[in-house]
């Protein structure tokens, strides 16, 4: 409904200067007031979904401190408690502006690695007696983790999405978030089924059909759940690799 209403959001106050009479108008003068620099990163920027950290935007957009900070003096960008975040209306313009297909799929990739690999980092800590914070943290970055689970498929992460495969259903098994969880992989699981061709991605999709039958097991779904162990253990049985038959059997 926002992105809808960008244009919609206008005044007819003969009053007021041009550049006031609708959001979009006062959006673009803004944009039109940044260097090269900022216009580049602000766009990327508008990728992120519900905020971002100084090390993210770093790694994803590039960002350095110097232009964070200067976008922040020009309340494009807020901070918070060492949080950054866009405003909806500003981050819906933003990422209109970046009409580069090669920088804007670059950045998607480099977003989606990020946030893999922020799982795998954390699957370890997740099982300690500092779960609380990684579960808070994660919970900040759900919009950021549930968007890099949808780029993943798009370019093929394999490895990536085999390390992350795990934190990522622990997380959403801990949170309560077992249909979000199911749905979502099962939407990946379909983008790469007709790509898995070599052992890599054999295994790595014989992974996310296991942990989608465990989603559906916590859901009580026995039937649905042994079809995706099933599944799994088809494709990952020919590897001859006897650690990755561990969880599906």
């Amino acid at each position: 409904q926002i992105e809808q209403d960008i244009h919609f959001l206008a005044t007819a106050a003969r009053d007021l200067p041009t550049r006031h009479r609708s959001i979009t108008a006062v959006f673009d003068h803004s944009w039109r007031l940044l260097n090269p620099a900022e216009q580049r990163t602000l766009s990327q920027l508008a990728l992120f979904q519900g905020g971002f950290t100084r090390a993210a935007a770093q790694a994803v957009a590039g960002a350095s401190l110097v232009t964070l900070s200067a976008l922040v003096t020009k309340s494009l960008v807020r901070m918070a408690d060492g949080r950054y975040d866009l405003h909806e209306l500003v981050r819906q313009f933003a990422v209109a502006q970046l009409t580069d297909d090669d920088l804007l799929r670059a950045t998607q990739r480099r977003h989606a690695e990020y946030y893999l690999d922020l799982l795998r980092q954390r699957e370890a800590a997740l099982q300690r007696a500092t779960q609380l914070q990684v579960i808070d943290e994660l919970q900040r970055e759900l919009g950021n983790v549930r968007q890099a689970w949808t780029w993943a498929g798009r370019f093929a992460l394999w490895e990536l999405l085999f390390h992350a495969t795990h934190c990522y259903w622990a997380f959403h098994d801990a949170q309560g978030l077992v249909h979000e969880g199911s749905a979502a992989t099962e939407l990946l699981i379909q983008q790469l089924t007709d790509q898995a061709a070599t052992p890599e991605s054999v295994r790595t999709l014989g992974r996310l059909l296991c942990y989608c039958g465990f989603f559906y097991f916590r859901q009580g779904d026995n039937g649905a759940a042994h079809a995706y162990m099933e599944r799994s253990i088809g494709l990952l049985r020919p590897l001859n690799d006897p650690t990755l038959l561990i969880d599906p059997l």
